[in-house]
C-alpha cells in the first residue's frame, strides 16, 4: 500500500458484491493481517471510503468491470489521492 502517513494504519477497500467468495475471502485476510477492511458493493461506495481513509496507505481491490464503470474516472480519483488500485479480470 503507499501514500499515507507512516504511523497510520493502512486500509484495504474491496468493491463488489459482499455476498460472493472473492469479496468475503479478501475482508477476512485483511482482518487476519490486522489491516482495516472496508466492503464496499459499487464503486460509488469506494470513492466515499477512499475519502474517510484520506492520509492512510490505502489499497481498492475489485474487478476491472466494477471499478472502470464511467470510462474510468474512479482511477482519476484514486491517483489524484495517491491510492493503489489492483483489479482483477
Amino acid at each position: 500500500m503507499t501514500g499515507g502517513s507512516p504511523g497510520a494504519a493502512p486500509c484495504l477497500v474491496v468493491v463488489g458484491d459482499p455476498c460472493r467468495e472473492f469479496v468475503r475471502a479478501m475482508v477476512r485476510l485483511a482482518r487476519e493481517y490486522q489491516v482495516e477492511a472496508v466492503s464496499c458493493d459499487d464503486v460509488y461506495s469506494a470513492v466515499a471510503a477512499t475519502a474517510r481513509a484520506a492520509g492512510r496507505r490505502t489499497l481498492v481491490v475489485g474487478s476491472i468491470d466494477e471499478l472502470a464503470r464511467e470510462e474510468g474516472r474512479f482511477f482519476q480519483i484514486a491517483e489524484a489521492n495517491s491510492v493503489r488500485c489492483c483489479c482483477l479480470l
